[in-house]
């Protein structure tokens, strides 16, 4: 049984497609196999088009991620440097979240207590 010399899949010498190439039959799986046999310079460029694209969109999706991750942070320093009074649970989970201990997160129960207390009065 002759070999697909693209896939190296066995095919049946009657059923499957041929090429004559230099005097020598060639057997085919398919109609793809045999276009790349016969214009690989084709395939090659689909192929680089099809990574590029897929390259492009891990870029373009980590330059995201980046940006949001950036985003993220600077929001969270921005209310440690300069408290929100309409958000105190934020700032409290934030502060909690950046010394990352309990005698900080008892602080920041303390200071959304003031918080609370002041703009009741």
């Amino acid at each position: 049984m002759p070999r697909d010399p693209v896939c190296g899949m066995q095919v049946d010498a009657e059923k499957g497609l041929t090429a004559v190439v230099g005097g020598k039959t060639y057997y085919f799986c398919s109609e793809e196999c045999r276009r790349t046999f016969l214009a690989p310079e084709a395939e090659l460029r689909r192929m680089k088009r099809r990574i590029t694209v897929a390259l492009s969109g891990v870029v373009i999706l980590a330059i995201m991620r980046a940006a949001a991750f950036l985003a993220l942070a600077a929001g969270a320093t921005l209310l440690t440097w300069a408290p929100v009074p309409s958000a105190p649970l934020l700032y409290v989970g934030l502060v909690a979240l950046h010394h990352n201990n309990a005698s900080s997160i008892h602080r920041g129960v303390d200071l959304l207590r003031r918080l609370i207390s002041c703009t009741s009065t």
